[in-house]
């Protein structure tokens, strides 16, 4: 009984701590996290009433009841978490899921690509996605065999202050290919 309180009070702390944190930060991390503490101390609550009951029915001499009593509880448990996870999945759905940026904001790449092509040789593909507020560009571009890495890198610095100029802060990565 005691591990069952203990746990059940350190949950409800943490759940608060949780809270607490995601009303100054907003963090759909942090959601999740108090989330699973909160659904922890349910589940602590009906295993700490669960036993209980099922101990002052028992001393009646109903053997029967209380065994359902448990599973009824379980079940519950199970239902709440499994129906706090759909809500919590369908409302960060767009947050979970990497999207690709939209047609405009790819002209923007490539209007930046334009403005170092004198820079290298030709443009591979471009990878573009978003998760969250986070954007991530990818850009496979082509030189010729005697470029240096430094060039590479001086091409990278000045490619992503163009775009965090357009997009704000980026995840921006050259992936350098060599020509033969």
């Amino acid at each position: 009984l005691a591990p069952v309180v203990l746990s059940l009070v350190r949950n409800l702390y943490l759940t608060y701590l949780s809270y607490k944190a995601r009303r100054r930060s907003n963090s759909q991390l942090v959601q999740s996290y108090a989330l699973n503490y909160r659904i922890s101390s349910f589940y602590d609550t009906g295993v700490l009433t669960s036993f209980i009951i099922s101990g002052l029915i028992m001393r009646t001499g109903n053997n029967i009841f209380p065994s359902y009593f448990d599973a009824s509880v379980s079940l519950l448990v199970s239902v709440y978490a499994l129906s706090m996870g759909i809500r919590l999945t369908s409302e960060n759905f767009k947050i979970l899921i990497d999207l690709p940026l939209r047609e405009e904001d790819q002209l923007r790449i490539l209007n930046v690509l334009s403005a170092h092509f004198n820079r290298f040789e030709t443009v591979g593909n471009i990878y573009t996605r978003q998760s969250g507020c986070d954007r991530f560009i990818e850009i496979e571009l082509c030189f010729n065999g005697d470029v240096s890495v430094m060039e590479i890198e001086t091409l990278r610095n000045d490619m992503r202050q163009m775009l965090e100029e357009k997009f704000g802060p980026v995840k921006f990565t050259i992936i350098p290919l060599l020509l033969k």
